[in-house]
Parts: structure tokens; sequence; C-alpha cells
């Protein structure tokens, strides 16, 4: 495993032997709809993508109309001996609440840590896995549900590991909960190991990460960033073709 180093000033979580990704990527394999297609790599328990996500719904809601909008995670953390970010003083788990802490109190933004105290979650995978499973039913939803697992996780404190809580918040949305979490470990594993090639396709190394395609250009973006600073990007990218 490759040690993660997350920067509390740009918001980036990324593998410290890995390159920043690049200003503008070329890919041949893809199919859209649409000449523009905006791709976010995040995880679930991304604390960044959490602080970023007001700012990424707000975005969605004025500009989605004109473009297909994926979301690709990118199982930022395997398996319990995956948390290591030396940088950050993070060499397991019980290190990550104060990692958390310093995210929140920087961006001035709320984040609950009893998770890592009371019922430490091990991976992020099982709730990637989920979402996988959900966004075949509904994508609207599926987004929805996602949402609402971080939600769980950084405001409530809760281990979205557990398949009675992804059952809950599925059913909550209006998705077959059951069908996801009987499904989850099978078909919903193969279709994120299936994305993960996306991701490294396109470079993209940390999280979140936003990737825009105009027609067979790229144009991408990491961390936390402005409103603003996303407007300009967009506009940026809608130049490209």
């Amino acid at each position: 495993m490759k040690d993660m180093a997350c920067n509390i000033e740009t918001g980036l979580c990324k593998t410290t032997n890995d390159e920043n990704i690049q200003p503008e990527i070329k890919v041949e394999e893809f199919v859209m709809d649409k000449d523009l297609e905006l791709f976010y790599f995040t995880d679930p328990i991304c604390s960044a993508c959490y602080i970023f996500e007001d700012t990424l719904e707000s975005f969605l809601n004025k500009y989605q109309h004109e473009f297909d909008y994926r979301v690709i995670l990118g199982g930022l953390v395997p398996d319990e001996n995956s948390f290591n970010d030396p940088r950050n003083g993070i060499f397991s788990s019980k290190d990550v609440a104060k990692h958390w802490l310093e995210f929140s109190e920087h961006f001035n933004v709320p984040i609950n840590v009893s998770m890592w105290e009371n019922d430490p979650m091990k991976s992020s995978l099982p709730p990637s896995y989920a979402f996988k499973v959900a966004e075949l039913e509904d994508k609207a939803k599926a987004n929805k549900f996602l949402k609402s697992l971080r939600i769980a996780v950084f405001k409530d404190g809760l281990n979205i590991e557990r398949k009675d809580l992804i059952l809950k918040l599925a059913n909550e949305h209006g998705l077959n909960g059951k069908y996801i979490v009987d499904n989850m470990d099978t078909l919903g594993k193969k279709l994120f190991l299936e994305e993960i090639t996306w991701m490294q396709k396109l470079g993209v190394r940390g999280f979140p990460a936003l990737v825009i395609r105009n027609k067979d250009r790229y144009l991408s973006t990491a961390g936390i960033i402005s409103s603003d600073t996303l407007e300009k990007f967009y506009a940026r990218a809608k130049t490209l073709a």
C-alpha cells in the first residue's frame, strides 16, 4: 500500500509517490451521450470531499443539464492496513479523528469524529460497492444515497460499513435496499473494480477531483476549490473543443 498524504491547504488526499494529475488528459475509450461530460472522483469517507460537497452541489444544480455526470469512487481506504499518512501523523484508523478535526477547523465545517472512537470503520469499500449497485437502479437516487452516507459518517458519527445502516438509508431514498445489500459484495464489487480503471486512465491520484471531457479533450482539477474557481474551470473546459 502506498503512503497517503492529505494537504490541508489544498484539501487533496493523494498517494505520495504519484505526480499531480495533468491539466489536460486525452483518453479515447469512453462513450457518452453529450459533448460534455463531468467525472467526479471521490470516496465515501473522504473528509475533503464532504467539505467540498456543498460547492459541487450548487454547481450541479446550475449546470448539470449541460453535461453527463458520472461519480467514480476511488477506494481511498481498501482495508484497515491502509490508514497510513505519515505526514499527518496517521498510522492507524485511531489517528484519523485528529486529522478530520484539523480539516474541520481549517475549513470551518463541523465534522463528527465519534465513529472512530465508538465503531471504527476498517474500509471505505462496502459503502462504495453499495453505491455502485444503487446506480443501476436510479442514478439520481443513488447520488442522494451517497450524500446520505457521507452525512451519516461525518455529521452523525456512524459506521457506514454496516449493512443495516446501508439498507436503511437506501430504502429512505426509494431504492431497493435489500437488493443493494444482497449484491454489494459481488455485483457492486465488480462494478467498482471496473471503474477504477477509469481513474487510472485519467491519471487521477487524489480526492476530490474533477475531470471534464469536451469531445476528445480533457481538463482536470483537484482538491477543495471555491465556487468561483469551479466556475472558471468549467468555463475553460467548454472552450477546449
